[in-house]
C-alpha cells in the first residue's frame, strides 16, 4: 500500500461515507508507511480516530496532520501511542492548536522519531519543557536494516 494522501491528495483517500468519516482500516494497513491528512478537517474527533489506529499500526513511518484543528483533546489523544509507536519517523501536527506540553514526554520516550512539527501551535511556556525533552532523549544506537551501524540525523523539533 505505501502511501495515503487524505481528500486533497490524487489517490481519493481513507474516507468512508464521502469523506466525513475515517475508515478504520486506512491507519491499521500493515503496508501503510505514509500517512498523508493534511487539511482535512479532522478535529479532536479524527484524531482521537488516528491516535486509535496508530496503536493498531507498527509500519507507518510518516504521519501528516497539520491544519487539522485537532485542539486540546486531539492533540492529547495522540501523545500516548506516539510515545511508543515502534516505527514513526516523522510527525507533522502543525497549526493545531494544540496544548504542546502533552508531547514532551513522547518525544523523550520515542526514539524512533527523528522530526516533530509543532509549528503554528500555542507553544509559549512550553518551549522550555520540550527543549528539555529533546536534551534527555537517549539516542538509540544506529543500525541500519542490514545490522551495520550507519550515522543517524539528529533529532529535528520544528516550534
Amino acid at each position: 500500500m505505501g502511501a495515503v494522501e487524505g481528500a486533497g491528495g490524487s489517490r481519493g483517500g481513507p474516507w468512508v461515507g464521502g469523506g466525513s468519516t475515517l475508515h478504520p482500516r486506512a491507519v491499521t494497513q500493515d503496508t501503510l508507511t505514509e500517512l498523508n491528512l493534511r487539511k482535512n478537517g479532522l478535529e479532536a474527533a479524527g484524531g482521537k480516530a488516528v491516535a486509535e489506529a496508530l496503536r493498531e499500526n507498527a509500519t507507518l513511518t510518516s504521519l501528516n496532520l497539520a491544519y487539522n484543528a485537532l485542539g486540546k483533546e486531539g492533540g492529547a489523544a495522540l501523545a500516548g501511542p506516539l510515545a511508543s509507536h515502534a516505527a514513526l519517523t516523522a510527525l507533522d501536527l502543525k497549526g493545531n492548536q494544540l496544548v504542546v506540553e502533552a508531547f514532551a514526554p513522547a518525544i523523550k520516550a520515542n526514539l524512533m522519531l527523528r522530526r516533530l512539527n509543532l509549528r503554528y501551535n500555542a507553544v509559549g511556556a512550553a518551549e522550555t519543557a520540550l527543549k528539555e525533552a529533546v536534551k534527555g532523549r537517549k539516542q538509540p544506537p544506529p543500525v541500519d536494516a542490514g545490522g551495520d551501524v550507519e550515522d543517524q540525523p539528529p533529532f529535528e523539533l520544528l516550534l
